[in-house]
């Protein structure tokens, strides 16, 4: 048995600027978890989805070009994330993305590429659902590219 609380607030604001000058768009997340797994639960039990103790962040910031080229409009973006564990639940991680999105129909038909760097995904695999404080990581960076379709 253990004691799980967990708060998660966001903000989102779109502006269209005057003069057709294209759209800002920022989004903010913050989540914070409070956990009281117990020893016998989480450093114990490899089978624990233990969400970690502490507080995690995203932040990005958007701005749409107002000049359509071919059938879309170019979107370049930054964003940062930070993952921030108490206790016994490993050390600070951060990432950053800065990239540029190729959107041809809103949500619904989207090229993207990014480029990332930190060290989010670089701990291996966790111990008891948990990263131990004596973790490390190096940060990593990688180039991607995404197509996202909906209808």
């Amino acid at each position: 048995m253990s004691d799980f609380t967990g708060l998660s607030a966001d903000v989102l604001f779109e502006k269209v600027l005057p003069n057709n000058m294209g759209v800002f768009t920022f989004n903010g997340e913050f989540k914070r978890f409070f956990a009281n797994y117990g020893e016998n639960t989480a450093a114990l039990n490899v089978n624990c989805f233990c969400i970690f103790n502490g507080h995690a962040w995203t932040v990005t910031a958007l701005y749409l070009i107002p000049q359509e080229i071919g059938i879309g409009r170019f979107q370049p973006y930054v964003r940062f994330t930070s993952i921030d564990p108490r206790d016994s639940y490993g050390n600070d991680r951060n990432e950053w993305e800065p990239g540029i999105n190729y959107v041809i129909s809103g949500h619904n038909a989207r090229v993207s590429a990014f480029y990332r760097y930190g060290d989010l995904m670089s701990y291996g695999a966790p111990q008891g659902g948990n990263y131990p404080t004596t973790a490390n990581s190096s940060r990593v960076d990688s180039f991607h590219v995404a197509l996202q379709i909906q209808y």
